[in-house]
């Protein structure tokens, strides 16, 4: 360690590169002497070479330059991409090194991420180390820095396996910021604490060389969170079975590679564990498979096939276990390299598995150490994998004792992946709640598919793992933010509090719309955000925050984006999460309605509005224990689900809505029902047990019978385009039809929905989905089938259309919804269009899929030059031109 640390000092004694950072304040390394070395032998490290002069670099051949030090600076200050100074078609290693120069002894916390393995020497001494067989992605270190000059090396191995890989899958970044600047920072201890720092002095990074040990022999590396001198340190290296027998037990040193020789253990998953004694705690642990797994793992699918287990738990193991098989997979979108958590997460898994197949008679509860649950759910459209995962306290117990859960949507842009938690998570170094993870993709306002889906989820997990109703909880990390935003005002009145890590709520930048955000109301909104983010515009989402009514900013410096994502999960951020229950009885509520799909606020409910096309807005108050006062500007019907103690409302009060009043006796839990009607309102009370209320109240989804037009995408759907028309209309109907396969525009997704043609489809099509059925009529085809016109009450000519005693003549399109006449709890959609500026209308209508209320409806026609739409409750006329 010393020879390397004097000849790495020397190297940057001579260089007049501006290499040097202070460590001092916090820096980002971006600037470095780099050199590569082709990779003859495995553990070759050439160092010794020239520094090579700007000016020398034009006469030089590309060999002399890749064996040369030369002078590299990232293009954004954050982003390290040492691949764009390299040639890459051989498998080499890249070099870099920088310098860091103190006033004082330093202990400094460094942080790197980075998508491919990398290596970090501080001082000559290692710190940080990865290999393309188990990588480690998000690493964290307290290190120790000398007073004066330090020096810090970085080698980073390209191999043709991972050319592949996107070029900003290639970057990396690294830190350095002193521990005492962070800690005197962080005045309120929320992220970097002194028990994050006494915790980190006590934890080590158990490093095997590969997850799978085909041959049975493995190399182990200890390194500790704490670096300090960089002495040795003994520790006990135990390697178990899956049954938790121990198998081999050996001294190791901190710094120092173990070979193991596993020759003689059976195949299987096998923990290493390290403990200072055979009688102390374990420290740290990793997850290896030892033998042939791809065997091993057939086998085990073919003996649950056997055992009839059921399809949807057979897919969810093929997947998994597959999913572990390969170095790299499909995540956030991009193509990037295993690393440790996800094989922490998934050997464990198969390790279970394997226990209750080969010893049924023992119970989970024993193992003691299953406390991550994933789950797989095939969405109903089109069968495509939609994933959470579940995480356990270290305290869990199966007893009767209710649990609160923090629902987190880590960033992602794909949700059939395996969720990405923290290291906190992963190894259970939580307590007193359930962390839920599900991967966040698309914008506040759109998906409303999506939306369902993860409001499902919550559903399922507070069901399944006993969760306490008032004590939900959301956090939202980068984008996984604006969907929690979504949720907490489109559901007000649900959860108990939020937290936005480095994240927004992202509004229209020119004309911000920020009146959803009032439907917060009292619950708390915790931000975590960094000031100098890279990523977001940290002035705009403190912008933001002066619209939300009860809100906390916590702005750091120092910090990276891909830093702060990874960091400011925190314990301290769950505690402050924690102390806060769901009001479930608020005395005022401000509701901003967009869709009529998400209609509840706490204990109101907006059934009916005048125009699907507008906003619409409900203040509620209490103003005292006597009387309720509602305003509200196009409410029809509302609904009030009345806790008559929990609101501190006398048995007698006055109900006054707009202009109008009236005395009502509300019982201890009443539903109040008001109809809106011109100068005067109906209001109807009827009494509920408190089991109804209580079922009422905790009701986590939405309005599904006011989708409308919308549900017939909700599930699978099947797209008739028309096999007949003029051949210049080929271009329109090939775009209609595309358009109709995928209706919104920003989606977590891309939904399939399939198309036919029409002379195609048979009823057998028809009866198994919902479909669309779009029909141009034309003098080549008139009328689309009969039943179809039947089942919708529609009569029908060239140029005249007859729906719901109402005759349009001229052109005209019409889009109707009725139940599919093959199949009773199924959907069809009828769309007809007559002439070239129904059409462009038509296609005009459709492209306002995501926004308009106008798909809420039953039924929408656009004929005398204006447009309509039908509900249950009639026509109306819609301001669209």
């Amino acid at each position: 360690m010393h020879k390397l640390a004097d000849q790495l000092k020397h190297l940057v004694s001579l260089c007049h590169y501006p290499l040097t950072f202070s460590g001092d304040s916090p820096n980002f390394l971006t600037r470095w002497l780099v050199r590569s070395n082709v990779l003859y032998q495995a553990d070759s490290m050439e160092l010794s070479s020239r520094i090579m002069l700007e000016h020398e670099l034009s006469f030089a051949s590309e060999e002399e330059k890749e064996n040369s030090w030369r002078y590299y600076v990232s293009a954004n200050m954050r982003d390290i991409l040492l691949e764009s100074m390299f040639q890459t078609e051989e498998d080499k290693a890249i070099y870099g090194l920088c310098s860091v120069y103190c006033t004082s002894d330093q202990e400094v916390f460094l942080f790197t991420r980075a998508s491919l393995p990398l290596k970090v020497w501080v001082n000559g001494c290692l710190v940080n180390a990865s290999t393309f067989e188990y990588h480690v992605k998000p690493f964290q270190v307290i290190c120790n820095l000398k007073q004066g000059v330090n020096t810090i090396l970085i080698e980073k191995r390209i191999s043709s396996k991972f050319r592949s890989l996107p070029e900003d899958e290639r970057a990396f970044t690294i830190s350095i910021k002193p521990v005492r600047q962070l800690l005197e920072t962080d005045r309120e201890q929320v992220v970097f604490t002194a028990a994050k720092v006494e915790q980190m002095k006590q934890l080590y990074y158990v490093l095997p060389d590969k997850a799978f040990c085909v041959e049975k022999q493995v190399t182990c590396l200890v390194l500790p969170y704490y670096s300090g001198e960089g002495v040795p340190e003994p520790l006990l290296l135990e390697v178990i079975n899956g049954s938790g027998s121990l198998l081999l037990s050996r001294e190791v040193s901190t710094y120092c590679p173990a070979d193991l020789d596993l020759r003689h253990v059976n195949s299987g998953v096998l923990e290493l564990r390290v403990r200072r004694s055979s009688e102390g705690s374990a420290l740290s642990n990793a997850y290896i498979f030892c033998g042939d797994y791809e065997g091993k793992r057939q086998r085990l699918l073919q003996e649950l096939q056997e055992r009839g287990m059921d399809s949807d738990f057979l897919e969810l193991q093929q997947y998994l276990t597959e999913l572990a098989l390969g170095d790299k997979g499909v995540n956030h979108g991009k193509v990037e390299l295993h690393y440790d958590r996800i094989y922490y997460h998934l050997l464990r898994e198969f390790n279970y598995l394997s226990i209750q197949l080969e010893q049924p008679e023992r119970r989970v509860s024993e193992e003691g150490e299953r406390k991550i649950h994933t789950r797989l759910r095939k969405s109903p459209i089109d069968g495509a994998k939609l994933a959470y995962t579940v995480f356990l306290p270290r305290d869990y117990t199966a007893g009767d004792d209710s649990y609160p859960l923090i629902f987190c949507m880590p960033f992602g842009t794909m949700v059939n992946t395996i969720p990405e938690g923290t290291d906190l998570m992963y190894r259970n170094q939580f307590d007193d709640v359930i962390i839920a993870c599900m991967y966040a993709r698309g914008g506040y306002n759109k998906d409303y598919i999506n939306e369902m889906d993860i409001i499902g989820f919550i559903d399922e997990i507070i069901r399944d793992w006993r969760v306490d109703r008032d004590r939900v909880y959301l956090m939202g990390v980068c984008s996984g933010a604006l969907r929690i935003f979504g949720l907490a005002t489109r559901f007000p009145g649900t959860f108990a509090a939020m937290a936005n890590i480095a994240g927004t709520f992202r509004a229209d930048i020119n004309q911000p719309d920020y009146s959803m955000l009032q439907n917060l109301g009292v619950m708390p909104v915790y931000q975590l955000l960094n000031i100098e983010d890279d990523v977001l515009n940290t002035t705009r989402v403190l912008d933001s925050a002066n619209h939300m009514p009860n809100v906390t900013n916590w702005c750091f410096p120092f910090y990276s984006h891909k830093e702060s994502v990874e960091l400011f999960q925190s314990p301290e951020l769950f505690k402050r999460l924690l102390q806060h229950k769901r009001d479930k009885n608020p005395r005022e509520i401000l509701f901003h309605m967009k869709e009529p799909i998400y209609n509840s606020s706490s204990w109101l409910t907006v059934e009916q509005v005048q125009d699907l096309c507008r906003q619409t807005f409900v203040h509620v108050c209490v103003s005292d224990s006597s009387e309720i006062r509602i305003h509200t500007d196009q409410g029809k019907t509302l609904s009030l689900l009345l806790d008559r103690h929990g609101l501190d409302l006398k048995e007698r009060i006055l109900l006054t809505v707009n202009s109008c009043s009236e005395q009502i006796s509300i019982p201890p839990y009443s539903q109040v029902r008001i109809r809106l009607e011109p100068l005067q309102m109906v209001v109807s009370v009827l009494e509920v047990s408190k089991n109804t209320y209580e079922s009422y109240r905790n009701r986590l989804s939405p309005a599904v019978e006011a989708m409308g037009i919308k549900a017939l995408y909700r599930d699978s759907c099947l797209i008739i385009s028309p096999s007949a028309y003029p051949p210049e209309k080929r271009r329109y109907y090939r775009t209609l039809t595309q358009t109709l396969q995928q209706p919104l525009r920003e989606r977590a997704r891309n939904y399939k929905y399939q198309s036919v043609l029409s002379s195609e489809a048979d009823q057998e099509q028809l009866a198994a989905s919902n479909f669309v059925y779009l029909h141009p009529v034309s003098e080549e085809e008139p009328v689309p089938p009969r039943m179809l016109l039947e089942a919708l009450g529609i009569s029908l000519g060239k140029d005249v259309l007859v729906y719901a005693g109402d005759t349009f003549q001229g052109e005209y399109f019409a889009v109707v919804k009725s139940q599919n006449p093959f199949n009773e709890h199924k959907f069809m959609l009828l769309i007809l269009v007559n002439g070239t500026t129904a059409e462009k209308k038509l296609l005009e209508c459709w492209n306002e899929f995501d926004s308009s209320g106008l798909f809420y409806s039953e039924a929408i026609i656009w004929g005398n030059d204006r447009y309509f739409y039908y509900t249950r409750e009639g026509v109306l006329e819609c301001p669209l031109q």
